[in-house]
């Protein structure tokens, strides 16, 4: 069964993905953040929904957003989504020369946000994790909300200074967003690069132990017989030499790597642009008005943060923009945050901060009517019934399996 979602006009989310094992592939560096920023950009295009914070950490993301789908009509987030998620996962593969997959098995994790503070926390809690976490002492000191484009110097702040901004992000001429790549050409990451490395010494080191073991199996089990006529000439210790030498001459001819690239048959756009939408609410509202009401917010939350890391006894947190950066440059992108086992406790959905009582209990109804109704419609699928219409939800129902959606022509 596939996770059901509802999909209402207007409706904000609040949407996060996880990397697999937790490992550190998006980890926001320079190159990184490039790569994720313009698949972030080349993903809206076209796309219905209204971005208003993108924040990178370094095994997963946090995406706050506005579906702007019509009333009845499919929505655009599935799409956008598969689309980013896609994309995102060729770049980092080849930028890190790897394979396989990039984000945890499964979908991402969505909440839908009712009432008007649901919002704003929301905002508040992507802003805050990196202070939350012990990374930088302020949000402006995350590279995952701070960023300058290196071809353009434009520069990216996914902060209460970048709400109601247009931002361009140039193509980075480095990555590879598809097509086959050579097992031998090195990554782009200077960490990823140097593991490489290491890597294929390494398998240099076996190729040559194994070959030389053959040849000395090959020498101790030999007789003085001869082989169709001829008489094999017996492996001594400077021919066994020479030939693993020969051997291994080859061997890295064939495994050279690959420097040399390709002429770019891309068909992707030399600049896309990420518009960062204004909140709801703030329609009537000067830019700069907007902009320092949610800096005041953010800014008391951080000194709200900092205090309870105290009270706690935790480490003290990075200072610094410079260190900051500087460690994050540092950090093994193949290292992992450990194990995170399974809280269903902690799956929620739905976010009612803000709404009354009452009115958070109908939301919580409807979405349990809409559950109840997704799953009899399956059973009934399932049980022979093909023209039975879902509630309007899931998107990999629509698109891989054909069904009816009620209120949405065939």
């Amino acid at each position: 069964m596939t996770i059901p979602r509802r999909f209402f006009s207007n409706q904000d989310h609040a949407i996060s993905r996880r990397c697999a094992e937790r490992r550190f592939y998006i980890r926001p560096s320079i190159e990184t953040m490039h790569l994720l920023l313009y698949a972030l950009g080349r993903a809206m295009e076209g796309r219905r929904i209204a971005l208003y914070v993108f924040s990178v950490q370094a095994d997963h993301f946090h995406v706050v957003l506005t579906d702007l789908c019509k009333p009845g009509q499919p929505s655009d987030l599935p799409l956008f989504f598969k689309h980013f998620n896609s994309m995102v996962a060729r770049g980092i593969n080849h930028h890190l020369g790897r394979t396989e997959s990039v984000w945890k098995v499964g979908s991402y994790h969505g909440v839908e946000l009712h009432g008007p503070s649901s919002l704003l926390e929301q905002l508040l809690y992507a802003w805050i994790q990196p202070v939350k976490d012990g990374q930088a002492r302020s949000p402006y000191h995350w590279p995952g909300l701070v960023w300058r484009d290196p071809k353009t110097e434009a520069l990216v702040r996914f902060l209460p200074e970048g709400l109601g901004a247009t931002l361009k992000i140039s193509r980075p001429d480095f990555a590879c967003y598809g097509g086959r790549r050579s097992r031998h050409r090195p990554p782009t990451d200077p960490l990823a690069l140097r593991r490489w490395q290491g890597l294929r010494r390494q398998e240099e080191r076996r190729e040559r132990a194994r070959y030389r073991a053959a040849l000395v199996a090959r020498a101790r089990g030999q007789s003085n017989k001869r082989l169709r006529g001829r008489r094999v000439p017996k492996l001594s210790a400077s021919r066994i030499k020479r030939l693993v030498r020969d051997h291994m001459s080859a061997w890295r001819r064939e495994h050279r790597p690959v420097l040399k690239q390709r002429p770019s048959r891309s068909t992707l756009p030399k600049v896309v642009e990420i518009r960062i939408a204004v909140p709801p609410g703030f329609e009537g509202v000067s830019l700069e008005d907007m902009r320092q009401h949610f800096r005041e917010e953010l800014l008391a939350r951080v000194e709200e943060t900092l205090s309870q890391r105290d009270d706690k006894g935790l480490p003290p947190v990075q200072e610094g923009e410079a260190q900051v950066r500087a460690k994050v440059e540092a950090t093994d992108p193949f290292a992992s945050a450990g194990p995170a086992w399974p809280n269903p406790r902690n799956r929620r959905r739905l976010d009612t901060r803000g709404l009354t009582e009452e009115e958070a209990r109908q939301v919580k109804q409807d979405w349990r009517a809409f559950r109840g109704e997704y799953k009899a419609c399956l059973h009934e699928r399932r049980s022979g019934n093909r023209d039975v219409a879902f509630p309007l939800g899931t998107y990999d129902l629509l698109a891989n399996h054909q069904v009816r959606i009620a209120g949405i022509p065939p």
